[in-house]
């Protein structure tokens, strides 16, 4: 990796003339599965929410053997909680056959923001690169030899995306590289796009909310709830929220994760008892997924999932969504 003052300066590893290079964000049609979402957050309109603006990964296929990437990092916010390598993570996957296989991850470690990454390639393979989890990108450009040609890859399908609602979890915090989130694990599974909108503690369980998110046709959702005290103590609230939302005249799919590990210890999970599973939705008890012995260890640290939880999540995901 070569760090660089500034993402107009030529960069030392290669030769640039021998090079062209692509604006990403120019040609996003070329890059991205999902680029009308990207670019139009009426989706939901929630100020209290953010969202990855340029969704969690872009494809491509190109005849060059050598590949470029120049990228400028919006602002260094590293978190010491967090690996480099998915906080700011470029995680690479070649696709064949429909199966993703991992290549590469790099990313820019300490206080650099402005970079450049050389990578092999093995003609027109179709490649995957998953986006960094917690950085927005400033500018990204990808380099390939003159005399080559990239498009889109074939793999791209133009389905609707599936949107996660959640917190720092659904947003990736704590996995080791960004590709590991389980909205990008289930992504490569399901081969779908992922687009993301969190708050970083917890999304606002409201009426308000639950309303918006009903309006949305033609999208699979998947909403993650960490229980607290609070909402066992306003459980309407949460039954409410989850019933606006399940009631909407949509074919869509619709799954609930309800986190509910930080208060296993209760012998009467009394907040159940009027939450049910109905046509199309499904309500998913992070206790159930896991046996007693492995309570333990499903956490990195109060809050956030292990990789290992991380993957178990995701399948059990893609059973009903697949």
């Amino acid at each position: 990796m070569e760090y660089l003052n500034s993402i107009d300066e030529n960069i030392r590893s290669v030769n640039e003339k021998e090079y062209m290079f692509i604006d990403v964000f120019q040609n996003k049609d070329l890059f991205f599965e999902n680029y009308d979402y990207i670019d139009n957050n009426s989706i939901i309109d929630e100020k209290s929410l953010n969202y990855n603006i340029y969704g969690n990964r872009m494809q491509f296929s190109t005849t060059s053997k050598k590949i470029v990437f120049k990228v400028e990092l919006k602002a260094n916010t590293t978190n010491l909680k967090l690996a480099d390598w998915n906080s700011r993570g470029f995680d690479v996957y070649k696709i064949k056959n429909n199966k993703y296989y991992h290549k590469t991850v790099f990313a820019p470690f300490g206080n650099n923001n402005i970079f450049s990454e050389v990578i092999s390639n093995t003609p027109n393979d179709d490649l995957c690169v998953f986006l960094p989890n917690f950085m927005h990108i400033q500018k990204i450009f990808i380099g390939i030899e003159r005399n080559n040609t990239i498009k889109k890859s074939k793999n791209m399908n133009n389905e609707n995306p599936i949107l996660f609602f959640g917190n720092s979890i659904t947003q990736g915090a704590s996995v080791s590289r960004s590709g590991n989130s389980y909205p990008n694990i289930i992504s490569r599974e399901l081969n779908k796009d992922a687009i993301i909108f969190y708050k970083t503690k917890q999304i606002e369980i409201n009426k308000q909310l639950a309303e918006k998110i009903s309006l949305i046709n033609n999208n699979d959702i998947v909403i993650l709830i960490s229980l607290n005290q609070y909402l066992i103590n306003h459980i309407h609230t949460l039954e409410e929220f989850i019933s606006i939302i399940s009631e909407s005249k949509t074919d869509r799919k619709i799954i609930f994760l309800i986190d509910d590990t930080s208060i296993r210890k209760l012998e009467n999970y009394h907040y159940r008892k009027n939450i049910h599973n109905r046509k199309n939705r499904v309500i998913i008890y992070f206790n159930e997924l896991f046996d007693e012995d492995e309570l333990d260890y499903i956490k990195y640290d109060d809050n956030h999932f292990s990789e290992y939880a991380t993957y178990i999540l995701s399948d059990k995901i893609c059973e009903f969504l697949g």
